[in-house]
């Protein structure tokens, strides 16, 4: 018995490595497809095949359980043979296993494999191609697997052809061989030769391919190999499948729990319990008889230990007796010992308690000192930060204001000098008011040529620009600040219209404008940029506003009135008519060229005003837009002679400087808009 039992245990040993390597195969996951079709009635043939769609019902069944995705077809005709053997194609590329099983009719014509839909009409060779599948379609269709790729055919039965006429159709029995590298090809017969569909649910073939199925851990070879040996016992050696195999690899149908596997399980197990249900499910397997004999083996030593165990009980319980009365006296004194010690421990722990809550309340306040000096400091260091820049300001401020005046002074300065350079001669303006062409000696006896008026003959190369009295930064901010007024003014953020100077009510509107499009911060000067998206906004950005007792009403405001009331319309403030006056011409003893638009005159008597122009807006009709002040600042430049003649005869007083000799006259005078401050108030205002 001894040696028998280190016999079996030498052996469990032995397998169990094989166990191990099955466990890791069974818990690989795979990508597994399969096309299964069964073609059992034919419409042209007679009679109709009884086993093809019970033998693809239950292998689709069958390897649905072993984890595949199942591509099942039954009684296609052709366009359903190809529309689901596209579908598999599909399925099958980078699979680890592709498998395709056809049962039906089938036939091989000069070499090649043929198999037949439900709907073939063959009469002759030409409807082979026209009403049949190429078995080679099923090997492209596996080819895509990257792993195995396996086809069964047990399509081997006898065709019945109707053939025209007395002539025969070259057609040979049976099916013809298939090759292919790494390509695993089952016949349910071998080549050229015919199956037998049996009597039962199933075919010969598929039978012993489904019985096959239900044993775990059989390679490819054993796999086919025992389906072989059972079609050949079951046909009295009438049909033998044949198999074509060129995979390396190994592959397992059923990757369930082997023998091996489950001996692997119950072997480091001693209950009999485990023992026994292994021999149940394993009775012939030759692992069994080893199972018995460890099953025997533990029985015995679980009655010897029982035994053992009865005697060392009834020893014990002597034994219990004694020890228990020891037991309770020492509990009682050991009771005692932690009653003292868990008093003194309560102590300790209460005096700790109170320490380590001392200490937190020190650790506490020391913190929240720190905190208190830190925020302090803090503070002091902002407070500092914000007067150095408070002083940093200031002080830009005040150089700021420094450069404007002395710019403003400078402005100033030039601005007379140009004006004294542009007094001309008294003789000079009486030869000027001669009618064009005069020519001669002036009043005074000097030759001054030919008038004025009359047109110098000059090419337009001589024609030379007057060069402009102010900076290009202080020109190109004026322009950049009527341009950004004029912007304002047409997406409705400039209430009153643009103006010729950057005063508070362009801030005021450049203010609106950034409120409305909810930008930080609000800028005060108009830059390139800011222009630049001022021009992409949309007309009437800013929405308006009315003021009390006046309600919006598309672009314009009108009073609110009650519904019983007839409403009545309100002139706007925005929508007033823009009257331009021509500017009246002031008298002067000489005509100047240029003359100065946004400079502020000495304040003259106003001349009576006129009556406004009604102006009654039609219903829904846009806002019009007002026309900045500056634009209409801009009147036409009359030639100096023309300007002179139409003055009024008294001269103003003369002014009291020396003035240089006189410059001829420009041919062409333009007019410009005046430069400004940087903090927008006009300097003067020049024509160049």
């Amino acid at each position: 018995m001894a040696a028998r039992a280190v016999l079996l245990v030498a052996l469990a040993l032995f397998l169990k490595g094989e166990g191990v390597q099955a466990a890791e195969r069974a818990s690989t996951p795979e990508r597994r497809v399969a096309l299964v079709i069964g073609n059992s009635n034919y419409v042209n043939f007679r009679p109709s095949l009884p086993n093809p769609r019970n033998d693809a019902e239950d292998v689709s069944a069958a390897l649905k359980e072993a984890g595949f995705e199942v591509f099942l077809g039954v009684d296609l005709t052709k366009r359903g043979m190809e529309d689901l053997l596209y579908g598999f194609a599909r399925a099958a590329i980078g699979a680890d296993a592709a498998v395709t099983y056809y049962a039906g009719h089938g036939l091989q014509y000069q070499g090649r494999n043929y198999l037949v839909p439900v709907d073939a009409k063959i009469e002759d060779e030409i409807d082979i191609n026209r009403y049949t599948v190429k078995v080679n379609d099923l090997v492209d269709g596996v080819s895509l697997a990257k792993g195995v790729r396996i086809i069964i055919l047990d399509a081997c039965r006898n065709l019945p052809l109707d053939v025209r006429g007395n002539s025969s159709i070259a057609v040979d029995s049976g099916l013809a061989r298939i090759s292919g590298r790494g390509l695993v090809v089952a016949y349910a017969t071998q080549a050229n030769a015919l199956a037998y569909d049996g009597t039962g649910r199933n075919s010969l073939f598929t039978a012993a391919f489904l019985q096959a199925m239900k044993e775990p851990g059989l390679d490819l070879p054993q796999f086919f190999q025992d389906v072989s040996t059972t079609v050949d016992r079951n046909s009295d050696r009438r049909q033998t499948p044949e198999l074509s195999l060129s995979y390396p690899g190994k592959f397992f149908f059923n990757r369930s729990e082997t023998a091996t596997q489950a001996w692997e399980r119950v072997y480091d197990s001693n209950a009999p319990k485990a023992y026994k249900e292994f021999i149940q499910k394993y009775p012939k397997h030759y692992l069994a008889d080893a199972a018995r004999g460890r099953m025997i083996v533990i029985e015995e030593e679980i009655r010897r230990k029982e035994s053992e165990a009865e005697r060392e009980l009834q020893r014990l319980q002597a034994d219990l007796l004694l020890r228990r009365k020891q037991e309770d006296e020492a509990r009682l004194r050991k009771q005692e010992d932690e009653a003292r010690l868990r008093k003194q421990e309560d102590e300790a722990r209460l005096r700790r308690q109170e320490d380590e809550a001392r200490l937190r309340k020190q650790e506490d306040e020391a913190r929240l000192q720190r905190q208190e000096e830190d925020a302090r400091l803090r503070r002091q260091r902002e407070a500092d930060a914000r007067m150095v820049a408070e002083e940093e300001k200031r002080r830009r401020e005040f150089e700021e204001e420094v450069d404007r005046r002395v710019a403003a002074m400078e402005l100033k300065r030039r601005e007379a000098e140009a004006r004294q350079a542009r007094k001309p001669d008294p003789v000079e303006r009486q030869y000027a008011m001669l009618p064009p062409g005069t020519t001669g000696p002036a009043p005074d006896g000097r030759d001054l040529g030919t008038s004025r008026t009359t047109t110098p003959d000059k090419t337009p190369s001589d024609k030379v620009p007057p060069e402009s009295a102010f900076p290009p930064d202080v020109l190109e901010r004026d322009r950049l600040h009527r341009e950004t007024e004029a912007e304002l003014g047409r997406i409705g953020c400039l209430r009153e219209g643009a103006d010729t100077e950057w005063n508070d009510t362009s801030i005021a509107a450049l203010s609106r404008y950034a409120r409305q499009a909810k930008s930080s911060p609000i800028p005060d000067e108009p830059t390139p940029e800011l222009l630049d998206l001022l021009r992409r906004q949309p007309a009437h950005f800013c929405p308006i506003e009315c003021g009390a007792g006046q309600r919006p009403s598309g672009d314009t405001c009108i009073a609110a009135t009650r519904p019983e009331q007839q409403p009545k319309a309100v002139e706007p403030a925005e929508q007033k008519a823009v009257v331009h006056k021509p500017a009246k011409p002031k008298p002067e003893s000489a005509p100047e060229p240029r003359q100065a638009i946004h400079s502020k005159p000495k304040p003259e008597p106003k001349p009576k005003p006129k009556p406004k122009p009604e102006f009654k807006p039609e219903p829904k009709q846009a806002r019009e837009r007002i026309e900045p002040r500056h634009q209409a600042l801009r009147t036409p430049t009359r030639h100096p002679v023309e300007a002179e003649r139409a003055r009024p005869r008294p001269a103003p007083p003369p002014v009291a400087v020396s003035r240089p000799p006189p410059a001829p006259a420009p041919a062409q005078v333009t007019t410009s808009t005046a430069a400004r401050s940087p903090r927008g108030g006009a300097v003067m205002g020049i024509g160049f």
